[in-house]
């Protein structure tokens, strides 16, 4: 694993990952090699209206404890979105996961 300079953490290497994240695609989302593109897209709808949910009851919450709370729920709905998508580009045959992040991010 590579480290990265501004934490003592190793980092995940994405490519390794994806992997896994096509896995958790399968398994939570149901999604398998004959569905559809639409059907990965119609998972990935619902995903984002549970982030956008989520968002709403963070702006919502009164008390920081109910805040908090939000706030781990939205997070863990975000990595979803990040499960999702990175095991969408590994379901559609890429190896290389980091270097199209990477190109789009312009590095």
């Amino acid at each position: 694993m590579l480290s990265s300079p501004y934490t003592t953490k190793p980092m995940i290497t994405l490519n390794k990952w994806s992997k896994d994240c096509l896995g958790r695609l399968r398994r939570v989302f149901s999604i398998r090699d004959y569905n559809s593109l639409q059907n990965y897209s119609l998972a990935l709808s619902r995903e984002w209206r549970s982030v956008d949910e989520g968002v709403k009851n963070l702006n919502a919450a009164n008390m920081v404890i109910e805040k908090n709370r939000c706030k781990e729920v939205l997070l863990e709905h975000l990595a979803d979105m990040v499960i999702f998508c990175v095991g969408m580009m590994r379901h559609l045959g890429e190896d290389d996961v980091e270097s199209v992040i990477r190109r789009r991010i312009g590095r």
